[in-house]
């Protein structure tokens, strides 16, 4: 079982606007969407990479087709439309714990410009747990998101996401979440995320502001990018207080060649990776050697 293919069970309590936030972002990882060589920085017609816990084969177009671990391969596919949208991405999880297989299936509709309007993530024996609402104005400009998960704690929580512009750009998110059960709904929460751009169009900066002070004494998480648009500095809370402070480094060509971690949450910590590519006669990435410093 991998780590990034599993929800964390929270604690049955009240949860903060981070929580919360956590929780639906998590259905972007794997199996909740399709994935393809991009999501791993890869380049070129890339065939099979080798983690330190098993492969991920890909096929000519870079879709990743199935995960293999050092006792089984585990099927993961998708379905396209004619125009080569994905309507279904399905994958075979091998629960360890109950010693069996069972699939995650994630299907998805759109509108007559191609434009998701509806996505649905289940499970085999669990039913559906996410359920994500689209919708546009007459450009094809996002407006609004419902985001719905079922079954949490025997509660349905939700997160409605507001997407605000100026001419071109996406300014700001504001998110508010609620939980309900049967006929009562009520507010949890909120936060609103501001958005900033190079003169190029590139993201530059977003920072997410909470409406109320963190169990961990923040209030805010702020993220920097380079003009690849890649996440260079995320910085979470107060540096005079506690905080979690994350860097990304990267050379010329925008490949990942180190990171930075430090927090004083419970104790003082900090970590850093350097990381060296190793490239063929052509030109391709082969390997990636990781030293930690």
């Amino acid at each position: 079982m991998f780590p990034f293919l599993s929800f964390g069970q929270l604690p049955h309590q009240y949860l903060d606007s981070r929580q919360y936030l956590d929780l639906f972002l998590s259905k972007d990882q794997l199996p909740y969407k399709l994935q393809t060589i991009k999501d791993y920085d890869l380049i070129g017609k890339v065939k099979r990479v080798e983690m330190d816990w098993g492969y991920m084969n890909f096929d000519l177009k870079g879709n990743l087709v199935s995960i293999q671990n050092r006792d089984s391969i585990l099927p993961y596919s998708a379905k396209f439309n004619d125009n080569d949208s994905v309507k279904e991405v399905k994958f075979e999880f091998k629960d360890s714990y109950l010693s069996r297989n069972y699939n995650e299936y994630l299907f998805l509709t759109y509108n007559k410009d191609g434009d998701i309007i509806d996505q649905t993530l289940g499970a085999e024996f669990e039913g559906d747990r996410f359920k994500t609402v689209y919708q546009y104005n007459n450009k094809s400009k996002l407006l609004k998101k419902n985001n719905i998960l079922l079954g949490f704690d025997e509660d349905t929580i939700s997160m409605d996401e507001i997407y605000n512009y100026n001419k071109k750009d996406l300014i700001s998110i504001n998110r508010a979440f609620y939980r309900s059960n049967r006929n009562k709904s009520l507010k949890m929460n909120d936060n609103i995320e501001r958005f900033e751009y190079y003169k190029n169009g590139a993201l530059k900066k977003s920072q997410i502001i909470f409406n109320e002070i963190l169990g961990d004494g923040s209030d805010t998480i702020t993220k920097y990018y380079n003009q690849n648009e890649d996440l260079i500095i995320k910085y979470e809370g107060d540096s005079s207080k506690l905080f979690k402070l994350e860097k990304f480094f990267f050379n010329n060509d925008y490949l990942i060649v180190g990171t930075f971690y430090k927090f004083n949450y419970d104790v003082a910590f900090s970590d850093s990776e350097n990381y060296e590519y190793i490239f063929d006669i052509k030109g391709n990435w082969i390997e990636k050697k990781i030293q930690e410093l």
